[in-house]
């Protein structure tokens, strides 16, 4: 009998610690997982950080573009409502003018960042936005050893104006 009361003893403090040792098993892989998730939120409070000092960062330099570009932008527009100035003066104010609103957008877009721009669909003439944004190009490279030459037909598509005057102008 008491053979048997120590066998069972035994068999009760073996269950005991091939319980307690799988407990142990599990307790560490869960540390392991919220360490694991720990390291993953310091690093996107790491990115946080940096994304707030740049956003102050790109606030500032906003703030200073926007002050000489608002200058340009109103010089462009008085030019371009001034009768006495000879047509290409006033095309190139215009496209001047254009452009400044489009560095203004840009801009914006830079203190965008931290949430990007959706997209505004509007009714476009496709080939009309290609033939005016590569006649600003045209302009802005009058002397130059450049020519520019468009064969763009007319196509009508809802399209994001300034998403493809963008590509237009980085091809």
């Amino acid at each position: 009998v008491l053979r048997v009361l120590l066998f069972l003893g035994s068999l009760i403090l073996m269950s005991i610690l091939l319980l307690a040792w799988q407990r142990q098993g599990v307790l560490h892989s869960e540390v392991n997982k919220v360490t694991w998730e720990l390291r993953m939120r310091e690093e996107e409070a790491r990115r946080s950080g940096k994304l707030v000092a740049m956003g102050n960062l790109a606030a500032g330099v906003a703030h200073q573009i926007r002050n000489p570009l608002n200058t340009i932008h109103m010089i462009a527009q008085a030019l371009g409502r001034n009768q006495g100035l000879p047509e290409e003066v006033t095309v190139q104010a215009r496209h001047i003018h254009d452009e400044s609103g489009r560095i203004e957008s840009i801009v914006q877009q830079f203190l965008d960042f931290a949430r990007p721009r959706d997209p505004v669909f509007e009714n476009l003439n496709l080939g009309q936005l290609v033939r005016d944004t590569v006649a600003v190009q045209q302009s802005a490279n009058l002397g130059k050893k450049v020519s520019f030459q468009v064969s763009v037909p007319d196509c009508e598509a809802e399209l994001d104006r300034q998403f493809v005057v963008e590509i237009v102008e980085n091809l």
